[in-house]
C-alpha cells in the first residue's frame, strides 16, 4: 500500500506507532493498484524515524485489531477511524511534505514539540525528564512503566495529563504577551490562537479539547464584558464535542475530564465552606494558618470533589480503588506550579541558549524529584490500591442518579425543610410505635 503519515508519530522505547491514511493498494497476488481510501496503524520499527506528511510505500500483513482480555484495542482505533493494524511493516520512503495546506500547520507545531522534547531530555535525568514531557508536552509513552503504574495505584495520573490548568496558564500568558505587543483590545485574538496551537501541538485528546474549549469561552467572555460561567462553558464544549464527534462519548479521557470539572463546580464549593471553620480553628487565621488552609483547599478538598464524581468510571474501567489519593495528592499538588512554571522556563530558555536551560532545569529538577519520590513512597504504602473488581454499569448510574438527586436537595431550601419535616415525622412515628410496642409487651 501507499499513504501518508496522518498525524504525529507515536514514538516508544522499540517501535513507533504511525497512523496512514492509504490512498493506494496492491494485494500480493494481483499486479495492479486500485485506489482506495481508510486508515491504518502501522507499527514501525524506531528507526529510520518518518514525520508527518511522509508518503510511504508500506508491504506486510493487514490484520483486524485483537481484542484483549481487559480492553477492546478494536474499538479503541475504531472511535480514532482506525479499523486495521499492521506489524513488522517493510516500508519505503518515497518523498515528504504531503497533507495539503494542514501540513504547513501541524509540521511546524510537531517539530516545536519535538524539540521541546529533546531539549528537556538533555537537559535533565530520568524520569524526571520524561516526567516534565508529560506535564508540559502530553508525551507519556516514555514515562517508565513502573512509575506510571505509581501514580495509577495514588490515583494521581491527571498530574501527566494536560488539563484546564495548563489551558488556564498557556491562555494568560499569550494574554499577557499580546497586550504588551498589540494591546489589550487584540490581545484575545493571541490569547484564543495560543490556546488553539497548544491544544493541537499536544495532541488534541478530549480531554485537552474539553479544557481549551471552557478556556476559550472565559476568554470570549472577558473580551465582550460578561461574566464567565462554569457550566455554561462546561456544557457548551460537551455539546460542541459531541456534535463534531459522537464517539467522545465513549472516551475514557473526556468522561473522566467531563466528570471531574463537574465535581469541582458542584462538590468542592460545599466541602470548603463546611471545612473552613475547623481549618481556622486548626491552623489559625494568621498569615502561616491561611496558607495551610488554602493548601488543604487546594489539594485535598478540591481532590476529594473530583473523585467522587469520578470514582464510578474508574471502579467501571479499571476496578482499582485508590486508597491513598487523597495522601498523595495532598502532598505534591503544591509543587506543579513551580514544575510548570520552571520546566517551562527551562525547555524555552535551553532550546535558545543551554547553558540558561540548565539553570532552570536544576530548579524544575527539585520539585519533579519531590514529585517522584512522594507518589513511589505512598505507592509502597500497604493498602495503597484495592482491586475491588469491576463496578456494574446500573450500579454507576444508581450512583449519579442519587448524587444527582442529592445536589438538587441541597440547590433548594423549601425542598430541604420539606424532607426535614417528614423525616422528623416518620421518627416520631417510629419512636411512639416503638413506645406502644414496648409498654404492650411488659408484664402489667
Amino acid at each position: 500500500m501507499q499513504g501518508i503519515v496522518a498525524g504525529e508519530p507515536d514514538t516508544r522505547d522499540t517501535y513507533t506507532n504511525l497512523r496512514v491514511d492509504v490512498r493506494r493498494l496492491k494485494p500480493s497476488d494481483e499486479a495492479d493498484w486500485h485506489e482506495v481510501h481508510g486508515t491504518v496503524l502501522v507499527r514501525a520499527p524506531r528507526y529510520p524515524a518518518y514525520n508527518y506528511g511522509d508518503e510511504l510505500e508500506i508491504a506486510g500483513r493487514i490484520e483486524t485489531p485483537p481484542e484483549l482480555d481487559d480492553f477492546s484495542y478494536r474499538e479503541y482505533l475504531e472511535r480514532q477511524g482506525i479499523g486495521s493494524i499492521i506489524y513488522r511493516p517493510q516500508i519505503t520512503y518515497l518523498s515528504g511534505g504531503h497533507g495539503g495546506p494542514l501540513y504547513y500547520l501541524y509540521a511546524p507545531l510537531y517539530a516545536l514539540k519535538a524539540r521541546a522534547q529533546s531539549t528537556i531530555e538533555t537537559i535533565l535525568p530520568e524520569p524526571q525528564a520524561s516526567l516534565l514531557a508529560g506535564i508540559l508536552l502530553g508525551v507519556r509513552a516514555t514515562i517508565p512503566p513502573d512509575l506510571m503504574a505509581d501514580f495509577s495505584t495514588t490515583g494521581t495520573s491527571h498530574i501527566v495529563a494536560i488539563s484546564g490548568f495548563n489551558i488556564a496558564i498557556i491562555s494568560c500568558v499569550f494574554a499577557s504577551f499580546a497586550q504588551r505587543l498589540v494591546g489589550k483590545r487584540w490581545s484575545w485574538v493571541f490569547a484564543l490562537a495560543g490556546v488553539a496551537l497548544f491544544t493541537l501541538m499536544v495532541g488534541a485528546s478530549a480531554a485537552v479539547v474539553r479544557a481549551a474549549v471552557m478556556g476559550c469561552l472565559t476568554i470570549l467572555a472577558g473580551y465582550v464584558g460578561r461574566r464567565s460561567d462554569a457550566w455554561a462553558a462546561l456544557a457548551a464544549a460537551g455539546l460542541v464535542m459531541a456534535a463534531l464527534d459522537p464517539w467522545v462519548l465513549w472516551d475514557l479521557g473526556f468522561q473522566l475530564s467531563f466528570l471531574a470539572t463537574l465535581g469541582l463546580m458542584v462538590l468542592s464549593p460545599p466541602l470548603v465552606a463546611r471545612a473552613q471553620p475547623y481549618l481556622a480553628a486548626l491552623f489559625g487565621k494568621g498569615p502561616p494558618g491561611q496558607w495551610l488552609t488554602e493548601i488543604v483547599n487546594d489539594s485535598l478538598l478540591l481532590t476529594l470533589a473530583a473523585q467522587v464524581t469520578t470514582l464510578p468510571v474508574i471502579l467501571v474501567a479499571f476496578g482499582n480503588l485508590s486508597l491513598v489519593a487523597p495522601l498523595t495528592n495532598l502532598l505534591i499538588l503544591p509543587a506543579q506550579p513551580a514544575i510548570m512554571l520552571w520546566g517551562a522556563l527551562a525547555a524555552i530558555a535551553g532550546m535558545l541558549f543551554a547553558p540558561a536551560g540548565q539553570l532552570c532545569g536544576w530548579v524544575a529538577w527539585v520539585f519533579l524529584t519531590y514529585t517522584v519520590e512522594a507518589v513511589r513512597l505512598t505507592a509502597r504504602l500497604p493498602l495503597a490500591s484495592l482491586n475491588v473488581g469491576r463496578l456494574n454499569a446500573w450500579v454507576a448510574a444508581a450512583y449519579y442518579a442519587a448524587l444527582a438527586g442529592g445536589f438538587v436537595i441541597m440547590q433548594h431550601e423549601s425542598l430541604r425543610a420539606r424532607l426535614r419535616g417528614l423525616w422528623d415525622t416518620a421518627r416520631s412515628r417510629i419512636t411512639f410505635a416503638s413506645l406502644a410496642g414496648a409498654l404492650r409487651s411488659s408484664p402489667s
